[in-house]
């Protein structure tokens, strides 16, 4: 988080003009100081999560409000989710689930939650 000071320099000037002679310049600088702080970044969790032989359900939520949720299944890429994902005829063997929040501003959760199950064979 950047909470250096942006330093932001406004110049105003004046002049007079007598007779078209320049009489005197008035110069002011004002240095005004901004602080700027990024937003922070959202968490997520996986707030319930249901798995049996063939099928899996998941809830996500954040900790802010307006988030768009990302998953990743066994490693593939990342795509758009709402915040339940439900699962039909998963493979058997061990599986993966990564869920990332992304907020207004941007900004994706650092640390993705992680749910590792097995569906055993039919």
């Amino acid at each position: 988080m950047n909470t250096q000071p942006t330093p932001k320099a406004l110049c105003r000037c004046a002049m007079k003009l007598t007779a078209g002679l320049l009489v005197g310049v008035t110069t002011s600088l004002l240095l005004a100081w901004e602080r700027t702080e990024e937003p922070p970044t959202p968490e997520t969790l996986i707030v319930a999560s249901s798995t049996d032989a063939a099928t899996a359900s998941f809830r996500f939520a954040s900790d802010q409000a307006g988030v768009r949720y990302e998953t990743r299944l066994d490693g593939g890429v990342w795509t758009t989710a709402r915040s339940i994902l439900e699962l039909d005829e998963q493979a058997e063997g061990e599986h993966r689930l990564e869920v990332r929040s992304r907020n207004a501003a941007g900004l994706t959760d650092p640390t993705p939650m992680l749910k590792t199950w097995t569906t055993a064979a039919r």
